[in-house]
């Protein structure tokens, strides 16, 4: 996990919660928060004596420190623009940073110089005061003169204490001043790293979600490809469930044919069988009126009624026989009637089934 910590001034606590809301949902990392309770510069490094629990009232100084997360979004589209707006953001605050401290140790040098400037002058100065009093200081032993100098030497070795003091003040200020200046320098040292580090994260992130984008695309064309893969299968079992269903058709409608004939041919048996047993019946009758006449006629002619009633038997055989014919025509009937009605439920069945495979066939 990586960590970068950063200090920023807040004015108030009214702008605090929407700064922190802004660097979480532009950086998508965990924002830890410190506060640091009062004003620090590069001048004073002092400390506030703060109770415990107070409320800051005034400037307001917070320590972020931001960690990166695993959950960061992923979406392959919108990770790199967020990484692109905050790498220029991130470069466009560093350059901002790096001008202000360009201005400031500016600033720092022209006060170094006019610092050094202003020592020359007055070093010049104190020389020339110097060289003046002893130029001015007279090569007699007398007592008079010595005594009209007294003053004048009084007041430049008062003159020579004060400069000292200034010579002292100003090397005391321009340490300060260096100081000063060490500190800018390495504060920017300080912060043109961390920019570099968080260069670095952010091409690692965008780097990321580069890869998580081409993952995406490659298993996107991957479902793709299934997804063709599964169609072409779907179709191809529709066209031979759809060459099953046509041959099914074409069997079903050899079999009605074949049925149509036989009912046909069940019709002409059950014809022809009612002209024979009309015809038979007819010869019965003409046979039992002979029989009748003849026995009015020639009641003794036994062998002739015996022929007759021979022939009688034979023809009441021959009606049994059709009777009997009929009967397995009509089972036969019966049978085939059952079996045409069991292919007409199988015909509407594939029927159904057909049209239910063109509709879904329309679908697609």
């Amino acid at each position: 996990m990586s960590k970068t910590m950063s200090c920023i001034e807040v004015p108030n606590m009214s702008e605090l919660s929407s700064l922190v809301r802004m660097v979480t949902e532009a950086l998508g990392a965990s924002l830890i928060v410190y506060f640091v309770y009062g004003k620090f510069t590069h001048k004073t490094t002092k400390r506030p004596n703060i109770k415990k629990n107070a409320i800051p009232t005034k400037t307001v100084g917070v320590m972020c420190e931001m960690r990166s997360i695993t959950d960061a979004p992923s979406d392959p589209e919108i990770v790199p623009k967020l990484m692109k707006d905050q790498a220029v953001q991130v470069v466009e605050d560093s350059q901002h940073e790096q001008q202000q401290f360009k201005q400031a140790a500016q600033e720092d040098r022209e006060i170094e110089e006019k610092a050094i400037q202003d020592f020359f002058q007055l070093s010049a100065k104190g020389i020339e005061n110097s060289e003046s009093m002893a130029e001015n200081t007279p090569t007699t032993t007398d007592d008079s003169t010595q005594t009209d100098s007294e003053p004048s030497l009084i007041q430049s070795q008062c003159d020579l204490d004060h400069f000292r003091d200034l010579v002292r003040t100003l090397e005391v200020q321009l340490k300060q001043y260096k100081l000063d200046i060490i500190k800018e320098k390495s504060k920017s040292e300080l912060i043109r790293h961390e920019m570099r580090s968080q260069g670095e994260i952010l091409e690692l992130k965008m780097n990321q979600a580069q890869e998580d984008r081409n993952e995406a695309l490659v298993d996107l064309q991957r479902m793709q490809n299934e997804s063709l893969v599964h169609r072409d299968t779907f179709q191809t079992t529709l066209r031979a469930l759809k060459a099953g269903l046509d041959e099914k058709d074409n069997q079903v409608q050899e079999l009605e044919d074949s049925n149509a004939m036989l009912r046909k041919d069940l019709v002409d048996l059950m014809t022809q069988f009612q002209s024979e047993k009309s015809k038979m019946e007819k010869k019965l009758v003409q046979y039992l009126d002979k029989i009748d006449d003849l026995n009015e006629s020639n009641g003794g002619k036994n062998q002739i009624i015996a022929r007759l009633e021979h022939e009688i038997d034979e023809n009441k055989a021959h009606v049994e026989k059709r009777r009997k014919e009929k009967k397995k025509l009509i089972k036969e009937n019966q049978a085939l009637r059952t079996e045409l009605e069991q292919i007409y439920r199988d015909h509407q069945r594939n029927k159904k089934m057909s049209r239910i495979m063109r509709h879904i066939e329309n679908i697609d």
